[in-house]
């Protein structure tokens, strides 16, 4: 992570020595001064050359350290890639306000995760005797691996939703709302080619899908060519493909949520806030809080 100040300079922290190491060594190659490399846990900041103007996070975080904020000047700014629930994670400009921290813009954004005090660990759990389908499962999320075993050799149901994106448009808002109201956030699930060639899993894209779990079911997502607009534009239609005993019903309940985001917060703006005092969360206004041990974060539509 980097932290800046006007006066002194700019300072880079990392917990791998070797990679202070080379830090060092390249900074000095390309004559680079008034930059401090030091090895330590990021998650702590680093009070002896503080307060910062910047601090800019360059690993993801599921909770924003104390440490960051309390080394901040008046005015300064923190960036951080902060994992919000699930899988999905957004890069937040933050700034202080009178009752918390306000997000000025995010982006869509995946970091490798903290280690030390702020660690963020993940595993992987294999849908497939081959182990060429798996979902990627954060702390925050829970998945019985012995459960879903074989869950892809069973029946299928597909659920479309009536909602439409065109090509190359990022799905992010929608993903960002599923994790949000879904009782299991979305996870990440990983395909090799030779499942889509066995006919076992037909994701969204290349790399896979986003996918949620229920006990034994697997619900993911998945397109379909739609009907060109008036203009001739290209068009795609999501859908959600559900396997297990309770797929079915699994699936209708993501479509259903997708078709509520499409209907009445699609058009609307998202904010992100880390306030001094949480506020109570209204679901149906669009108003979430995301707990923390330390500081809860906010996720507004408006």
């Amino acid at each position: 992570m980097r932290l800046s100040a006007r006066r002194a300079g700019s300072t880079t922290i990392d917990v791998d020595l070797d990679l202070v190491d080379g830090a060092r060594a390249h900074l000095a190659a390309a004559g680079v001064t008034g930059v401090e490399v030091v090895l330590g846990d990021g998650a702590l900041g680093y009070p002896a050359a503080g307060p910062y103007d910047r601090i800019i996070a360059t690993v993801g975080a599921f909770e924003t350290p104390t440490a960051w904020l309390d080394q901040l000047a008046p005015g300064g700014r923190l960036i951080v890639p902060l994992r919000l629930r699930g899988t999905n994670s957004r890069s937040i400009v933050f700034h202080r306000a009178a009752d918390g921290w306000h997000s000025l813009d995010s982006s869509q954004t995946v970091f490798m995760p903290l280690r030390g005090l702020g660690d963020d660990a993940r595993r992987i759990v294999p849908l497939t005797a081959e182990k060429d389908v798996t979902l990627q499962v954060h702390k925050d999320q829970t998945v019985d691996g012995a459960a879903l075993a074989g869950v892809l050799d069973t029946g299928h149901h597909e659920e479309w939703t009536g909602v439409f994106f065109p090509p190359e448009v990022s799905l992010e808002w929608m993903d960002l709302w599923l994790c949000l109201t879904l009782g299991n956030a979305l996870l990440r699930m990983n395909v090799d080619p030779r499942a889509v060639n066995r006919g076992q899993v037909a994701p969204m894209y290349p790399w896979g899908s986003m996918a949620t779990t229920r006990d034994a079911d697997l619900a993911y997502l998945v397109i379909r060519p739609a009907p060109p607009t008036p203009e001739g534009g290209r068009l795609f239609e999501v859908g959600v493909r559900g396997h297990g005993p309770g797929g079915a019903p699994l699936a209708r309940q993501v479509a259903e949520e997708i078709r509520t985001w499409d209907k009445i917060y699609r058009p609307r703006t998202v904010r992100f806030e880390i306030p001094d005092t949480p506020p109570e969360a209204d679901p149906a206004a669009g108003r979430f809080v995301l707990d923390r041990p330390t500081h809860p974060i906010a996720v507004i539509w408006e």
